[in-house]
This record gives C-alpha cells, structure tokens and sequence, in this order.
C-alpha cells in the first residue's frame, strides 16, 4: 500500500470494523482511522462523522490518550470546516482530559510526547477563541499552557534553553502577540 491510498486504507478499516464487534477501544481506534482516511481525501462531513462517533465512544471510557485523540480530532475538523465554535467545546474536552492525565504522568520519554499534544491543541483552542473574539478567554488558555509547560519542564528536568522547548516558547510569544494585536484591533473598533 502507497502513503496516502487512503482508498485502500478505507477499504481495510472497514473489514477491520466487521471484526471489531465487543471491543469499544478498537472502534474508536476504528473510527478515527477511517475519519483520517477521509480527511485525507478532503471528506470532511465524512470525515467528522467518524470523529464524532470515536468522540461518542469514547465517553464511556476511561482509556485518556483515546478520548484526547478522538476529541482533538473532531476539533480539528470541526475547525477545518469553519465550525469554530463547536471546535472550541470539543478542543476544551481534550484539554480537560490532557490536565487530567498530564499529573499521572512519570516518565520524561512519555511526558515529553504528551507535552507536545498538549501544546497543539492550546495552541488550536487559543486560535479558535482569537478568531470567536473572546480575546480573554484564548489569554487565559495561552496562560495555562505556559503554567503546564513550564511545570512539564521543572517535572522532567528539561533544559528550557535548548531545541524544540525554545521554539515552543517563541511560539507562544508569537501567539500572545497576535492576541495583543487583535485586541488592539478591537479596542480601536470600539472607539470608532
């Protein structure tokens, strides 16, 4: 199978759904494949339908990386489509389950993963509240992401001076500047 045949890929997640009948975790890994799949073919009705039905599954888990890929994945659809509000609601379920899971977290190898998640989806919710005009709310979301970070960083030990935690960093500033503008942008509007 070449990358991105995701006719071939479709094909073979719904065989695999034929097998998968008990199993919630399976239909959920299920159904975020064949919604990727169709993603990749700029489906993305078809696409949110299967994010939908992992985000619905997933629910009735206790099974996090599960539920924060399914509800990440419905918000950046949901985005994608110009729903930005309904992708608001489905990116602060990921982050209420990434805060949650983030403190069970030991190891560096596995924090440093979750990090990364965890920083593209506050950095998705601050762009969604940016773009709605809730300026204080994507401040108060750039806020807790900077807080986690930097308690990531003292938890693992990580040098803030090197490689991707500095661009992490700028990353943020970047954003927090943007939100500086637009509500310049704002404050001006209101004056005219």
């Amino acid at each position: 199978m070449a990358i991105n045949d995701y006719d071939t890929a479709l094909r073979l997640y719904e065989k695999a759904s034929a097998y998968s009948f008990q199993d919630i975790n399976e239909k959920i890994i299920i159904n975020i494949g064949i919604g990727d799949c169709l993603k990749g073919k700029g489906d993305y009705r078809g696409a949110l339908k299967y994010y939908l039905e992992a985000s619905r599954l997933s629910d009735t888990l206790a099974v996090p990386n599960l539920r924060i890929e399914a509800y990440s994945k419905t918000a950046f659809c949901l985005k994608a489509m110009k729903d930005t509000k309904e992708a608001v609601d489905y990116f602060q379920k990921a982050i209420e389950v990434i805060e949650h899971q983030r403190t069970a977290i030991t190891t560096k190898c596995v924090r440093t993963s979750f990090f990364e998640q965890m920083t593209q989806t506050y950095d998705s919710i601050i762009e969604a509240l940016v773009e709605l005009g809730r300026f204080e709310d994507a401040f108060n979301y750039s806020e807790r992401a900077r807080s986690r970070a930097f308690l990531d960083m003292l938890g693992t030990k990580t040098d803030i001076s090197r490689g991707k935690t500095k661009s992490l960093i700028e990353e943020s500033n970047e954003i927090l500047k943007k939100i500086g503008a637009f509500q310049s942008q704002l404050a001006v509007a209101e004056d005219a």
